[in-house]
């Protein structure tokens, strides 16, 4: 065979340096780019006010609506931002209530707690008022900071602000003035766009324990933050 059909060795190798070469800076390019778009998307959460502004929504069971009579029986806490994506939920605390306070509960609340299992759980738990608030407190300074976290809830601007002023104060303290009621959205809803009303999520009466409330009330709203804006922007 003539010489011009045998590869030089060094040559060969040479061709491989180069392309390990090329390789070497695709991937480093590659890696670079990489890094840019996690760059962005950190600068974007930074830029985002909603990713640090929080909600804490919280929602309790009672022994009636008397807030000199009554305690309050079941609590918890979820945290969101204004998106309204969970950042975090506390435990769903049932409290030990006295047998005289679960004695003299009137009919009506008599049926509902002895329906869902909470008389039965409430008599069980070991757990204080103190001891469940000192919890409260502790989840919200772990996840939101002082006087900058607002309250909602379902109805939270009614009866339940009055128990949880009375009974968890230091919690109060620790959040806002401000009140964000999904019930005061509702109402506007079911005036301005009663169609889209009419397809808002419906409780769902199996739910048992208030942190499964506290989820929906989260739903509802998304729902109608959708839904409004998108029949705002159908006018517009």
């Amino acid at each position: 065979m003539s010489s011009d059909c045998t590869k030089d060795p060094e040559e060969g190798e040479g061709m491989k340096e180069g392309m390990d070469s090329e390789e070497e800076e695709d991937a480093e390019d590659l890696g670079e780019e990489e890094e840019e778009d996690d760059e962005m998307d950190s600068d974007e959460e930074a830029e985002d006010p909603s990713l640090k502004e929080k909600i804490a929504w919280v929602d309790v069971e009672t022994t009636g609506l008397d807030v000199d009579q009554d305690t309050i029986m079941e609590v918890a806490v979820v945290v969101t931002n204004s998106l309204l994506n969970v950042m975090a939920e506390s435990p769903n605390l049932v409290l030990k209530v006295e047998d005289r306070l679960i004695t003299n509960m009137k009919q009506p609340y008599q049926d509902q707690h002895t329906k869902t299992g909470l008389i039965e759980r409430c008599k069980k738990s070991s757990l204080s008022l103190k001891a469940a608030e000192d919890q409260l407190l502790k989840f919200l300074g772990d996840h939101t900071e002082k006087d900058k976290t607002p309250l909602a809830g379902n109805s939270v601007n009614a009866d339940k602000k009055k128990f949880l002023v009375k009974y968890l104060p230091r919690v109060m303290e620790h959040l806002q003035d401000r009140v964000v009621d999904v019930k005061s959205v509702k109402e506007l809803c079911k005036s301005w766009y009663p169609d889209e009303f009419n397809s808002a999520p419906i409780p769902n009466e199996s739910n048992t324990q208030v942190i499964e409330r506290v989820r929906e009330s989260i739903e509802e709203l998304k729902y109608y933050k959708a839904t409004l804006c998108n029949a705002v922007n159908v006018q517009l």
